[in-house]
């Protein structure tokens, strides 16, 4: 579905605009055979109510935009330098949007990545490892999100290996993994230390205790 609303005028001085183009996926991801929506849609909104919200609150959504860009922009500075901060504000920004975010059918936050390359699979272990620092400083229930899907996954009888999945599945589908070869010490080397680095950031040990076992 394409809506074109949008008309421009030539002025003969600099002006400043403010337009939105978005688009509706419907169904985001299939997740073990039930078709799931975006988050957003979790509260019965539309995708032309969204767009009327981002354009009346633009101001305020616009204004916390830049204070994030602030704090990770500093934070980084202190930590590698003007460069690697400037590389810090660009490359949060890929990370989120290398995801679905969607609610589980038992109501857990999912937070599925798509990988862009190799197999174009769906919440990737050792895709979640690497990009895990910039959401645990910034929001952590994220991260929970990144872990739930590959827990469910090997808790439902699915997965049947003794170690921790690769993936679950090619991306929009994650109904189990794809991906042809197992990475066994890898991946469950990465499970045992994000949730350990999660329950740490959260202070709530039951999410370990609950997938891994006793501390």
């Amino acid at each position: 579905m394409l809506n074109t609303r949008a008309s421009f005028i030539i002025k003969a001085q600099p002006t400043e605009e403010v337009f939105a183009f978005a688009y509706d996926d419907l169904e985001a991801v299939q997740y073990f055979g039930k078709n799931l929506k975006a988050w957003w849609k979790s509260s019965g909104k539309t995708i032309d109510k969204v767009i009327a919200e981002s354009l009346q609150f633009f101001p305020t959504i616009y204004q916390r935009c830049k204070e994030t860009d602030t704090r990770i922009f500093q934070d980084a500075l202190k930590s590698g330098g003007k460069y690697y901060a400037k590389l810090c504000v660009i490359a949060y920004r890929q990370a989120i949007a290398a995801h679905k975010l969607v609610k589980s059918p038992t109501g857990e936050i999912l937070f599925l990545s798509k990988e862009n390359f190799s197999n174009g699979s769906i919440n990737t272990v050792d895709v979640t490892y690497p990009s895990a620092p910039l959401f645990l400083i910034y929001n952590p229930s994220l991260l929970e999100g990144m872990l739930n899907g590959i827990f469910h996954y090997s808790e439902s009888g699915k997965w049947i290996k003794p170690f921790a999945a690769h993936d679950l599945g090619t991306y929009p589908q994650a109904n189990g993994q794809t991906y042809p070869e197992d990475m066994p010490v890898e991946e469950c080397g990465n499970m045992i230390i994000l949730s350990a680095a999660l329950t740490k950031a959260y202070g709530k040990p039951e999410i370990t205790r609950k997938n891994i076992g006793p501390l």
